[in-house]
């Protein structure tokens, strides 16, 4: 699997001997000098059988983080429908708290269904009247059974955030995995965080200063699972087509609302309209120069 399982090698590329930097003891960040991906070594924090639901901040931060994820999946689903008209048959793999199938039961979408790890995570779907169902992992075992308890074949299957938790070790055969079981499969929709982002390259410059604390909560040290992959446009291109999937569009995403950077960045304590002017000459920085903190791969078998 182009030196997918071995720990010295990009998850993405292939390339053996990934430059390493450290953020404290937590934290452990190696990056390819081939294709630009990265890869954390982060310390399992003691809380780390927790529902990862459970680790999260309530309150500021996952309003901010709801309002984030609602506008993004607005522009998903207006590329989603150029590319296929007819779109249905959608399955949420890592659903999380349903934001992204909320909106596309609003916009007229049908059937809708959810996999994740989390019981409080498909609880909360559940409640608001998705079709669930548990998937504890991408094995090929777990992927069937959870596949088999949906009331459809799904052809539109959408992974946002969620790759970038995955084991770097597995990560290629757990795709491989799920291509394999999704036999309708029209359009896979994966989103990930990259590398090149204005947030991301702040926090690194910071890290480097000895000040820890922005790229520690790039990475999500202290909740598990953490962030263990920091892509570039070019690994997912790479990691992508490596299962066989044709890249149809691109979409670069900001991962903050101008007027909610002080929710989103902890410890960035600035009166509110002082933070909204930040975050909007921010936002706009981050546009000029092309260097958003997240992107969107269409891919066709």
């Amino acid at each position: 699997m182009n030196g997918a399982t071995d720990p010295d090698a990009c998850v993405a590329c292939g390339r053996r001997g990934l430059a390493a930097r450290r953020f404290g003891s937590e934290l452990r960040v190696r990056r390819c000098r081939g294709c630009g991906h990265r890869v954390a070594d982060v310390e399992r924090p003691a809380a780390g059988t927790l529902d990862y639901h459970e680790q999260y901040e309530g309150g500021a931060f996952l309003g901010a983080l709801e309002r984030i994820r609602t506008r993004q999946a607005g522009r998903i689903l207006d590329r989603l429908r150029e590319l296929v008209p007819a779109a249905g048959d959608v399955l949420d793999v890592g659903a999380g708290r349903g934001f992204f199938l909320d909106v596309c039961r609003e916009r007229g979408l049908a059937p809708l269904a959810a996999l994740d790890s989390s019981p409080v995570a498909l609880e909360l779907l559940a409640q608001r009247g998705h079709e669930v169902a548990a998937l504890p992992g991408l094995a090929p075992e777990a992927l069937a059974t959870a596949l088999g308890r949906l009331s459809f074949a799904p052809r539109i299957v959408t992974l946002l955030d969620v790759v970038e938790h995955l084991d770097p070790e597995s990560t290629r055969d757990e795709l491989a995995a799920l291509r394999r079981a999704l036999p309708a499969l029209e359009l896979l929709v994966v989103k990930v965080p990259v590398g090149e982002g204005l947030l991301h390259a702040t926090a690194l410059g910071l890290g480097r200063l000895g000040l820890h604390g922005p790229v520690h909560q790039l990475y999500q040290v202290g909740t598990w699972p953490p962030h263990r992959h920091y892509f570039s446009r070019d690994s997912l291109r790479r990691l992508l087509a490596g299962l066989g999937l044709r890249i149809v569009a691109e979409q670069p995403e900001l991962e903050f609302e101008p007027e909610t950077l002080t929710s989103r960045v902890r410890g960035l304590a600035l009166p509110r309209p002082v933070a909204t002017l930040a975050g909007q000459a921010f936002a706009r920085l981050a546009d000029a120069l092309g260097r958003h903190d997240a992107v969107v791969l269409y891919a066709t078998p």
